[in-house]
């Protein structure tokens, strides 16, 4: 299937946005259809990478992985009980001059913060695994026969700032122009 008409491509592009889109984003559109075969080009032969944003990644996670937010929670959670055991050893250690609560920190109250921690440090390897295969969707799409869909849902990623395009030439993120980059 042909490219579809920059009216159809607007068209379709508009379901992905809640008020009608500017002029930035219209212009961005043009941009992304007139280069519409470039785009896919450059993708088959693997000198396009589609660059998702490290923020938006963390908004994928947290809608799609509650327990995401208990990592960050206990993360946060056991880096404070790490810190104050620290500095409590240390104000004892000065006042009392007690080296023990020092051994007591380093082998008791250390691991334990860490223990807290280990379950939940496998949610940051999922991350960026899932952010990865997110982008191996939406490229597969695009090296697709019928890439419609796919170029539409990428130009709409991009413009939300969801997501970059990257090649030798350097990395567009929206407000940039994609144009810039092929």
């Amino acid at each position: 299937m042909e490219r579809p008409t920059f009216e159809e491509f607007e068209s379709d592009l508009s379901t992905f946005f809640p008020e009608p889109l500017t002029l930035k984003s219209k212009t961005i559109a043009f941009n992304f259809w007139t280069n519409w075969q470039e785009i896919v080009n450059y993708t088959k032969a693997h000198r396009l990478r589609i660059a998702l944003h490290p923020s938006v990644l963390d908004n994928y996670i947290h809608r799609n992985y509650p327990r995401y937010k208990m990592f960050k929670k206990m993360k946060n959670v056991s880096m404070a009980i790490l810190i104050i055991a620290i500095i409590f050893s240390f104000g004892l250690a000065i006042k009392f001059v007690m080296p023990e609560a020092i051994i007591v920190t380093a082998f008791v109250i250390t691991p334990a913060a860490l223990a807290v921690m280990l379950p939940y440090s496998h949610m940051e390897v999922m991350k960026f695994a899932h952010g990865r295969n997110l982008l191996n969707k939406i490229e597969t799409g695009i090296k697709s026969d019928v890439p419609v869909r796919d170029m539409i849902n990428l130009c709409a990623a991009y413009i939300m700032g969801q997501i970059g395009l990257q090649t030798k030439k350097g990395v567009a993120f929206c407000p940039d122009y994609p144009c810039l980059v092929l």
